[in-house]
């Protein structure tokens, strides 16, 4: 069995993106900038109040549909999208009948595949089809809407017609794991396990981490009969991250080939050291080792942990970081830590600095600036903290990615792990 794939879902389920209207129109503008605010945010529930408010005095705005029509579908009012999506695709349909206009052929094309991925969602599957047909009629450069006519086609039990929408969604967007692995899923339900399998042992050289695509492989694997394959790969997905939902599914199946599965080992407090510049620090009970490189100049090492997410209602990764690295010169340490600050909020979108303030690190108390934040980022709302400092010629950031829910739950793992670096005696 394949499990459907969840890296990635969000980006292929709907267009993280809006459009904001350029024409003037009877409206506060206030208003609406809020609304983009929220939108971007991730807030739709109050983008969504807002924009039904605009469209009271200006009902036919092909913009303000479409961000309404796509805030409802992300709070899961699906049916009043589809209305608000279908209104606004009947209206651009009548304004590029009279005019073609590029910009709009390409929102009409957004509106087509934001109403496919509700069709999917209340399992319309026949209709979702047919949104995604007339928008690749409009523009054919969009790799969702092949994204999603290929899921709607392998929903139908249809994956030989499904399999090359995928594959032209990854040429448009080579980056897209999700839709690599939904050939992965075509390939399967064709019982086409070598080709799945193929895809599946390229994908895991470039994400080595990515248990998803470990997982799946096990599955072809027990399919063409490598048991003792299958069961390697996912004991150790089961017994390094045992919380996940990838890690769970494997300690089952393992239980039901009678196969044991110690995962206290992984979960103990345990000192790491590294040994090349010369620290440590304690690893916290309830995170594994998920990734380790050193070097004299540069180690880095990236622990994990899954937890439930009650906002989301699905479990968050949560990680861990401390990264080490040679000073070409000597620097100070705020400097140091205003530079990072000012690459994370580069790196992402909406990035608010919540709390910043000076204080010590690790157990021979260096002075440091440390900052708790918020940031979009890769379209995932991020809770994190990030600590900075110097130790003798070198720098360290101690930095933790969370979710807003999850943060509360963690971010005493990150002091602990702060306060544990010392310098190997």
């Amino acid at each position: 069995m394949i499990v459907a794939a969840l890296f990635g879902a969000v980006l292929a389920a709907f267009a993280c993106y809006f459009f904001s209207p350029q024409s003037a129109f009877c409206a506060d503008n206030h208003t609406e900038t809020e609304a983009e605010e929220y939108m971007q945010k991730q807030q739709y529930a109050a983008a969504a109040e807002l924009y039904s408010q605009l469209l009271i005095d200006d009902t036919d705005n092909v913009h303000l549909l479409f961000n309404y029509g796509t805030s409802l579908s992300f709070v899961n009012q699906l049916t009043h999208a589809v209305e608000i999506l279908s209104k606004c695709s009947l209206v651009l349909e009548k304004k590029l009948a009279a005019k073609d206009d590029s910009i709009e052929a390409e929102l009409l094309a957004h509106v087509y595949n934001n109403l496919s991925k509700c069709y999917i969602s209340l399992a319309e599957y026949d209709n979702a089809v047919a949104s995604c047909e007339k928008g690749l009629k409009r523009f054919n450069n969009l790799s969702w809407l092949y994204y999603n006519l290929g899921e709607a086609l392998l929903l139908k039990n249809d994956p030989k017609n499904a399999l090359p929408n995928f594959q032209k969604a990854i040429a448009l967007d080579p980056s897209d794991i999700s839709a690599n692995i939904k050939i992965v899923e075509c390939h399967y339900a064709s019982e086409n396990y070598a080709e799945a399998g193929k895809i599946l042992v390229e994908l895991s050289k470039f994400y080595p981490e990515n248990s998803e695509i470990l997982f799946n492989l096990g599955s072809v694997y027990y399919k063409q009969n490598k048991v003792d394959e299958a069961i390697k790969i996912w004991k150790s997905i089961a017994e390094r991250e045992p919380e996940s939902k990838f890690g769970k599914i494997s300690k089952n199946w393992l239980l039901e080939l009678k196969v044991t599965v110690d995962t206290t080992a992984k979960l103990l407090a345990e000192t790491v050291e590294c040994r090349l510049m010369n620290f440590l620090f304690v690893k916290p009970h309830n995170f594994y080792v998920a990734k380790a490189n050193e070097t004299q100049d540069n180690s880095i090492y990236m622990l994990s942990t899954h937890i439930y997410d009650e906002s989301s209602k699905n479990t968050a990764e949560i990680s861990l970081s401390i990264s080490a690295q040679t000073l070409a010169e000597p620097q100070d340490y705020k400097q140091f830590a205003k530079n990072w600050q000012n690459n994370q909020a580069a790196n992402g979108q909406n990035f608010e600095l919540i709390a910043e303030k000076e204080m010590t690190a690790g157990r021979n108390s260096k002075p440091a600036m440390m900052w708790e934040y918020s940031a979009i980022y890769n379209g995932v709302n991020i809770k994190g903290a990030t600590i900075a400092f110097l130790n003798k010629n070198y720098a360290v950031l101690i930095w933790l990615n969370a979710t807003p829910a999850t943060f509360p739950k963690v971010v005493e793992s990150f002091y602990s792990l702060t306060d544990s670096f010392d310098d190997i005696k």
